[in-house]
């Protein structure tokens, strides 16, 4: 990494531990997505660094859909810019409880804390009612280290929480794994005497042996006979795990697109919905939409604005009912596509 940065003319740049391309180095941006762990004192951080310029939101939103909290990174050197009200905007949109604001490089500000309040106080006005709440914020030097794990002696001033103590102060919202049962059929192959078994990755809840399912759109309901993960056979299976499922009896109607669910719990198929959605070039009339593992096509009939990049509410019909609730899983968003493209997303409100 050192090589790195003095081939680029810079002492030593950390970020580029989590760049993948040349192209993130040389023009100083991120644009593919990376997970990273963090080993805390009270969890065990998934971080997944995302792009921040607006020409790359899917790349944006791909990540932060997954996300239970974020960090906003905001240079007092570049300062406020029109992607950082924007990505406010999303982060809120996405349903984030928490946001942790990093004042970035305030070692180039001097460590001044009037620097930092002007800042914080601009940023708090970017957002919608009752977001504020949900953020708080640090004044960092990310690469000297100030206020990242230790407390800076150089911001005496500031008596709050360091980035990662307010990292360990957050609260997870409910496991998916206490939600109900949602596995959409990703595909069906061919099992022990000419058995099917059902593939999948569950989304939310748990399955288990023995346990009455439904399946949606087609109403078919049946009992869990035997449960494959990781190649070999569970009692139980919960959220995130990627499973194949035999089931007795095997309903015939069972295809890609279908989602099991308990019958306690049942999620039905809409043939139209109203959705907050983002779109990445100008909307067309017609599109793809997938959700989950389902797809069909789709309808635009409604936009509150057609503005690129902002969220707008929308109404779409598809072709036929696709299973969709409002959720934090994929069956919770549509992926709209045209031409195999994805041209936008929307959740499910």
């Amino acid at each position: 990494m050192k090589a790195i940065s003095q081939g680029l003319g810079k002492s030593f740049e950390y970020a580029f531990l989590l760049d993948s391309f040349q192209e993130e180095r040389e023009k100083e941006m991120t644009i593919d997505v990376i997970h990273a762990q963090i080993k805390g004192g009270r969890y065990l951080y998934d971080c997944i660094d995302v792009p921040g310029h607006k020409e790359l939101i899917k790349n944006m939103l791909t990540g932060a859909s997954h996300a239970d909290a974020g960090i906003l990174i905001v240079s007092v050197k570049e300062g406020i810019e029109e992607q950082t009200g924007h990505h406010l905007r999303l982060a809120q949109w996405l349903g984030l409880e928490r946001l942790i604001i990093a004042i970035n490089k305030m070692d180039l500000a001097g460590y001044d804390q009037k620097v930092f309040e002007e800042m914080r106080d601009k940023i708090s006005t970017l957002t919608g009612d009752g977001f504020s709440e949900k953020m708080s914020y640090v004044p960092v030097s990310a690469c000297l280290g100030d206020n990242v794990i230790q407390r800076s002696s150089a911001m005496s001033w500031y008596n709050g929480r360091t980035l990662f103590e307010c990292m360990e102060n957050l609260t997870l919202q409910d496991p998916l794994s206490q939600k109900p049962l949602r596995l959409p059929i990703q595909d069906i192959y061919p099992g022990p005497n000419g058995e099917r078994i059902v593939a999948g990755r569950i989304e939310s809840g748990s399955i288990r042996i023995g346990q009455p399912v439904f399946f949606s759109p087609s109403g078919a309901t049946s009992k869990v006979k035997a449960i494959l993960s990781s190649n070999k056979s569970s009692e139980s299976a919960s959220a995130g795990e990627n499973v194949g499922i035999l089931y007795d009896p095997e309903p015939s109607s069972l295809k890609r697109g279908e989602v099991c669910c308990s019958q306690d719990s049942i999620v039905i198929a809409k043939s139209e919905v109203v959705a907050h959605a983002i779109f990445l070039e100008p909307p067309p009339r017609e599109v793809m939409a997938e959700c989950g593992t389902a797809q069909a096509q789709c309808e635009v009939e409604y936009l509150s604005h057609s503005e690129i990049g902002e969220v707008t509410e929308a109404a779409f019909r598809f072709s036929e009912p696709i299973v969709m609730e409002r959720s934090r899983t994929a069956i919770g968003r549509l992926a709209l596509k045209k031409q195999g493209k994805i041209i936008g997303v929307a959740l499910i409100v």
